[in-house]
C-alpha cells in the first residue's frame, strides 16, 4: 500500500484576519477542556492553535482555480471516498470571504472585517509554529505578528483520515508548519466593543448620591442655628459680643462623624469652642 505523504504549500503572502500565533484554544465550543481525540495522548488536555489567512481574490471564479488551490482540490480528489467532496459537509477549511450566508454562528463573512474580496484559509494546528520574518529569521517577541498583519505560511495538507476513506467526517487538515511576517497593516480587532459615548450613559442620582467622595467633603461652615453669629440671636441693643479668646494650640483638633479640623481653623470661620460643643464637635 502506498504511503500517504502529506502536501507541503507555500501560500500567497495574505492578510491575518482572524485567530492567534501565539494564544491556543483550550476549550471547545460548549467551554468544556479540549482533548487529544486518538492517538498516544487520547484523553489528555490539548491547545490548538487557530488562525485564519485571507487571499485576494483574482479573476478566478473558484478558488480551485488558483494554482495552489488546484493542488489542494486534487490531493482531497485523490485520497477522500468517490462523491465526497461534491458533499456540502466536506471540510475544505478554506471559505469565499464574500459569502452572504450565515453559519453555525449565524455569522456572514461578508460581514466580518478583511474577509471580503478574499479567499479566507483557516489553518489549525496542536504544536505551535515558527514564527519569522521576511528573511526566514526567528521571530522571538511575543505577540509581534497581530491581526491585520500580512503573512505567508508553509503548510501541509492532509486528508483527515486517507487509510479509512469511508468515514463520516470527511475533510481536509491544513497545519501550518512556518509563520513568516511579511508587512504591517491596520490591526484588526476581533472583538467588537461598544462606543461608550453612544450607550446613553447618566440619569438621575438616587437619594444619598455625591459628585464630591463623601471621605474629601470640604470643612463645614459653622451651623447658622447654632451660632452666635447668627444675627436672629441679637437685638439692635444688645452690647457688641466679647472678643474669641486667642486661638488655642495648633495641635488641638475637632471631630465630629468621623471627621477631624483643626480648632484654630474652626475658629477663624467664626466658631468658639462653647459653640463647637453645642454642635456636638469633639475636643482632641
Amino acid at each position: 500500500m502506498k504511503k500517504f505523504e502529506p502536501l507541503k504549500l507555500l501560500s500567497p503572502i495574505g492578510r491575518l484576519v482572524q485567530g492567534s500565533l501565539y494564544e491556543p484554544i483550550t476549550t471547545d465550543l460548549d467551554n468544556n477542556p479540549l482533548k487529544y481525540k486518538s492517538g498516544k495522548k487520547a484523553g489528555q488536555d490539548a491547545a490548538r492553535y487557530y488562525f485564519a489567512v485571507a487571499i485576494k481574490k483574482g479573476k478566478e471564479k473558484s478558488w480551485k482555480m488558483t494554482e495552489w488551490g488546484k493542488k489542494i482540490a486534487k490531493l482531497a480528489e485523490d485520497e477522500a471516498a468517490p462523491g465526497s467532496t461534491e458533499r456540502h459537509d466536506f471540510a475544505w477549511k478554506i471559505e469565499d470571504g464574500d459569502d452572504s450566508e450565515p453559519n453555525q454562528n449565524n455569522r456572514r463573512n461578508c460581514d466580518l472585517e478583511g474577509y471580503p474580496g478574499n479567499w479566507v484559509i483557516k489553518f489549525s494546528t496542536f504544536i505551535a509554529p515558527q514564527i519569522v520574518n521576511a528573511k526566514a529569521e526567528q521571530l522571538t517577541q511575543e505577540g509581534f505578528i497581530k491581526p491585520g498583519y500580512f503573512v505567508q505560511v508553509y503548510f501541509s495538507v492532509a486528508y483527515n483520515n486517507p487509510a479509512h476513506k469511508t468515514t463520516v467526517k470527511n475533510g481536509l487538515f491544513l497545519n501550518p508548519e512556518i509563520v513568516s511576517f511579511q508587512a504591517y497593516g491596520e490591526e484588526i480587532t476581533q472583538f467588537h466593543r461598544p462606543d461608550p459615548k453612544a450607550v446613553g450613559f447618566g440619569g438621575q442620582l438616587p437619594a444619598g448620591a455625591s459628585l464630591t467622595p463623601i471621605s474629601q467633603l470640604d470643612e463645614p461652615a459653622p451651623v447658622e442655628e447654632e451660632s452666635i453669629l447668627d444675627p436672629e440671636v441679637f437685638v439692635e441693643d444688645a452690647p457688641e459680643p466679647p472678643a474669641p479668646p486667642a486661638p488655642p494650640s495648633a495641635e488641638r483638633k475637632v471631630s465630629k462623624g468621623g471627621h477631624t479640623w483643626d480648632l484654630s481653623s474652626m475658629i477663624k470661620k467664626g466658631w468658639t469652642e462653647d459653640a463647637l460643643a453645642s454642635a456636638g464637635y469633639t475636643f482632641i
